[in-house]
């Protein structure tokens, strides 16, 4: 009888410690929440036309509205968002904690007309920092978003962007895409760097993979960096044919 108390008191210390330390454990922050620990960036570009029309935003995208209606005309690819990545967290690195979005007037000017959303309002703006600018530390708000549309502008502005731009309202090949991109990188790994999203055949983002350290205003191979991936991402929404739709703004 003694020998069985005995062992009730052993197993009740146990289990005791046990949640101590699984409480321990959930206060403990994650890495896929704690800022800084990021191998590189995801920057997540729209095709605002192909965006509104072909995904169900419900009313919520003004911006798609006054495309809508014709009181703006998107015919550059535009900020969707830039993402710190860590391959260990999968999706998953984000929510890190932070300061509240509070960008200075010259700054929300600055990003309008390539986040568009930003004319009526800036709660995506507000999602995009709370989420993802929030994991890393290098960049305040504004230093953050100026920094991934000067991002956008290289990528919108190089052969790749120019080949979109020429073809809205048409079509383009994803071959000859991914042969501008490494043609003007000068080599083959870097279309690796870049997804295609589509819905249908309709083109309405693409990803570009980011090194930590991604340098703007010297072309595209100083953005993408030197370390180029062996292989390209993947995604359930990644464009499947050849042949890819521009949509052009306004109703169809």
């Amino acid at each position: 009888m003694k020998r069985l108390v005995l062992v009730l008191l052993l197993l009740t210390a146990v289990v005791a410690h046990g949640g101590e330390a699984n409480r321990g454990a959930l206060r403990a922050p994650s890495v896929c929440r704690t800022p800084d620990q990021h191998d590189g960036y995801v920057l997540a570009i729209t095709w605002q036309p192909g965006f509104c029309e072909r995904t169900a935003y419900n009313g919520r995208k003004p911006e798609c509205e006054r495309m809508a209606d014709g009181r703006l005309t998107v015919d550059h690819l535009t900020l969707h968002g830039l993402w710190p990545d860590k391959k260990s967290c999968g999706a998953g690195y984000g929510q890190c904690g932070g300061r509240p979005l509070d960008l200075r007037p010259d700054t929300l000017a600055y990003v309008q007309p390539w986040m568009p959303n930003f004319y009526d309002e800036t709660s995506f703006g507000e999602y995009e920092w709370q989420k993802h600018g929030t994991c890393q530390t290098g960049m305040d708000d504004d230093a953050y978003f100026r920094k991934a549309v000067d991002a956008v502008a290289m990528v919108n502005n190089a052969a790749a962007g120019r080949y979109i731009a020429a073809h809205i309202g048409g079509a383009i090949s994803k071959r000859e895409l991914y042969a501008k991109v490494n043609r003007e990188v000068g080599d083959n790994r870097a279309a690796n760097s870049f997804l295609l999203l589509c819905k249908g055949n309709y083109l309405y983002e693409i990803r570009v993979r980011l090194p930590r350290e991604f340098k703007t205003g010297d072309g595209l191979a100083a953005l993408l960096g030197p370390d180029l991936p062996g292989k390209a991402a993947t995604d359930r929404n990644q464009c499947r044919q050849d042949r890819i739709l521009i949509e052009q703004s306004g109703e169809q």
